[in-house]
């Protein structure tokens, strides 16, 4: 369904087609508040938990701050600077 909707959009930005982008645009806001609060039920998938599971990974203080720092970094900027754009 997310991905349908993403292809939509892009042939509507791509074809200038605004009524097209924009019915895309607005299910795709719609699938992601969705997915937010269906991710966010589930302690699991909350950041602290995702950031305290790398915290506690580690084996020192230094590697603690490190591990963190990429957890930070895996969910935000895909890479120090933003440069990864085919993660996952």
């Amino acid at each position: 369904m997310f991905f349908g909707q993403f292809e939509l959009l892009l042939s509507g930005f791509q074809t200038n087609n605004v009524t097209r982008f924009q019915a895309a645009q607005n299910n795709l806001i719609l699938l992601l508040k969705d997915s937010e609060e269906i991710l966010g039920s589930e302690r699991k998938f909350l950041l602290g938990t995702w950031l305290k599971s790398a915290q506690t990974s580690a084996s020192n203080t230094l590697e603690s701050h490190v591990f963190e720092s990429n957890a930070r970094n895996q969910v935000t900027l895909w890479g120090p600077r933003g440069e990864i754009v085919d993660y996952a």
